[in-house]
């Protein structure tokens, strides 16, 4: 919950490279809380390079001062508290870069031991766990089950099917699709795109997937940066969009009564 907080306050902050020390101060706590979104780091150097969705704003030196200035001020209090938290690590593990994970239970399992904390070992696993696993269904009670790596965010949340239609420009901008609006908004999607990619990849190549869970749990990770996307992309709200939109509550009110409480849906 805080990591979310403080990845939305972030992006809110780093859009446009608007507030450089407040983007730099939340992305810092937001890391302190769920270290994963560490990687979200390179969307403020993305918008303070790409002002105005162009590449430093079109103004040359001037541009690439400014963008530096920024970039700086954003560093200064996320680099401030990785020290506090590089010391943190220090006292606990007499290791600066050793958040804990190390020591998990899951690092004693034998794939973990072989293949360490990260690798593409754990990819093909980790892919279905985040994206495509379904429940499944059978003539038999209690009809439905639930692996407990739980269900691919496509499942959990359906209305992210409508990213896969074209983009919907939003009905105050110009025609043109070069304009000023239309530009910063094709750049802010593109850069929020790359931070997830950020975001996602190391949790796909991690030896644990989120295990004992009714929805893939490290999509929270970027989960900030993807509704920003959605709200950019699918615009407005069709019919279509709010029947898949009440489709994924349903699934999600569904895992929030049973889970936990009626093993009897779930498997290994």
């Amino acid at each position: 919950t805080m990591g979310v907080t403080l990845h939305f306050a972030y992006l809110l902050a780093a859009q446009g490279a608007r507030r450089p020390l407040l983007a730099g101060l939340f992305f810092g706590l937001a890391v302190a809380t769920r270290t994963p979104i560490l990687f979200a780091g390179v969307f403020f150097p993305l918008e303070a390079l790409f002002h105005n969705g162009r590449w430093l704003g079109g103004e040359g030196r001037e541009g690439a001062m400014a963008a530096a200035r920024k970039i700086a001020l954003f560093t200064l209090p996320a680099a401030s508290i990785g020290l506090l938290l590089a010391w943190y690590n220090y006292a606990r593990w007499q290791n600066p870069l050793e958040f804990g994970h190390f020591y998990l239970l899951e690092g004693t399992r034998a794939p973990t031991r072989d293949h360490g904390l990260f690798n593409f070992y754990f990819l093909n696993h980790n892919l279905s766990a985040a994206l495509t696993n379904l429940p499944r269904l059978s003539a038999t009670a209690p009809y439905l089950t639930v692996s407990r790596h739980g269900l691919g965010i496509l499942a959990c949340t359906p209305a992210l099917f409508a990213l896969f239609g074209g983009a919907v420009r939003h009905p105050n901008d110009e025609e043109d699709a070069h304009s000023p609006a239309d530009i910063k908004r094709r750049s802010l999607v593109r850069n929020l795109a790359i931070s997830i990619f950020c975001v996602a990849a190391p949790a796909l190549i991690y030896q644990n997937d989120g295990w004992q869970q009714f929805g893939y749990r490290f999509a929270l990770d970027f989960w900030p940066a993807l509704i920003g996307v959605f709200a950019l992309r699918v615009g407005h709200l069709s019919r279509r969009v709010k029947v898949l939109i009440i489709l994924g509550i349903l699934v999600q009110t569904f895992g929030a009564v049973t889970f936990g409480r009626m093993e009897w849906f779930y498997y290994d």
